[in-house]
């Protein structure tokens, strides 16, 4: 929804947006263009809807040993101004895919914040920076050793999470 949006900075929201195209999920409060840029264009799109089927493995009809047709799955996403779900009455962190992999693998939006310099307001907030640190320094070197980095997870993760 747009309040959504509106209640964390923008440059949080941008890297929120950004892992979840990463990750091919949408989450609440997305507006139709973050859906479709995540997701690809819709199979069909109403004004207060969009629709995405896809064809399954699963066979619906045979032609002697042959399939003939395969089932087609069907996923709606509801937008009032953004994304939202019945099931959720409030903001969440979970992340969802059209095949339901988010079921599995607990797809939650990272909690993003703004520089240090915007946010550091307390010596409390130390604890959290060093931890942060700790994180970004173990994924970097993570990222570092990996054959592949430049296409790497980890490395995509340290790009948005740590820079």
């Amino acid at each position: 929804m747009a309040e959504e949006r509106s209640k964390i900075p923008k440059s949080v929201w941008e890297k929120k947006v950004a892992w979840a195209i990463q990750h091919h999920c949408y989450f609440f409060g997305m507006s139709r263009d973050e859906i479709v840029h995540v997701l690809g264009q819709p199979t069909e799109e109403e004004s207060y809807a969009l629709t995405y089927k896809r064809q399954t493995r699963d066979c619906a009809r045979y032609n002697g040993d042959i399939c003939a047709d395969y089932k087609t799955d069907q996923s709606i996403i509801f937008l009032q101004d953004g994304y939202t779900d019945p099931k959720l009455n409030d903001s969440t962190n979970g992340c969802r895919t059209l095949s339901g992999e988010h079921e599995y693998l607990g797809l939650d939006v990272p909690n993003f914040r703004l520089a240090k310099a915007a946010t550091k307001s307390a010596i409390g907030n130390e604890a959290n920076d060093s931890e942060h640190e700790r994180f970004c320094k173990n994924l970097h070197a993570m990222c570092l050793k990996d054959p592949d980095w430049n296409t790497s997870t980890n490395c995509s993760a340290f790009n948005v999470q740590c820079q």
